[in-house]
């Protein structure tokens, strides 16, 4: 077993090399800060009968469908050969290169933190929540109190 202490052992991750990519348009996209983070929990600590919670979003960035596809090439000599052989690389490879066409988020895009946020605004707001204007990454529900701050792990 490749990872056997993981649930998914056998999974490979492919990070996208952003510095070589170039990206016209608004990437940005901000998490909370340490602050923020501080002054919430400071809150829920200080409030009487208040309750915490903390989720993690798994591969979020991995669910985002880019406007608009992006290449890349992996060099072949750093592929296992036994994926190479039930791929059947050799047969798409070009001068030892295979390409490989991005249409969906991942790390090292530069949008792509950017597609997920705009992506989470959209799926949380039917529900009520929205951002909070002028704090970053500080979401709160329109009518049931609930706040929670956003915060970026990878």
């Amino acid at each position: 077993d490749i990872r056997p202490l993981k649930n998914e052992k056998f999974r490979v991750r492919v990070t996208v090399g952003g510095d070589k990519l170039e990206f016209v348009g608004d990437a940005s996209s901000v998490a909370a800060s340490l602050s923020t983070v501080k002054i919430l929990l400071n809150s829920v600590i200080s409030t009487k009968d208040a309750e915490f919670l903390t989720a993690d979003i798994k591969d979020f960035f991995y669910g985002s469908i880019l406007p608009d596809p992006e290449y890349m090439k992996l060099p072949l000599k750093i592929i296992p050969q036994e994926i190479i052989d039930q791929y059947h690389l050799m047969d798409i490879q070009v001068d030892n290169w295979v390409y490989i066409k991005i249409v969906k988020g991942m790390p090292g895009l530069k949008q792509a933190a950017r597609l997920a946020n705009d992506r989470l605004i959209a799926h949380l707001q039917p529900y009520g929540y929205a951002p909070v204007p002028h704090t970053p990454s500080l979401w709160k529900h329109s009518s049931n109190g609930i706040v929670f701050a956003l915060v970026v792990d990878d």
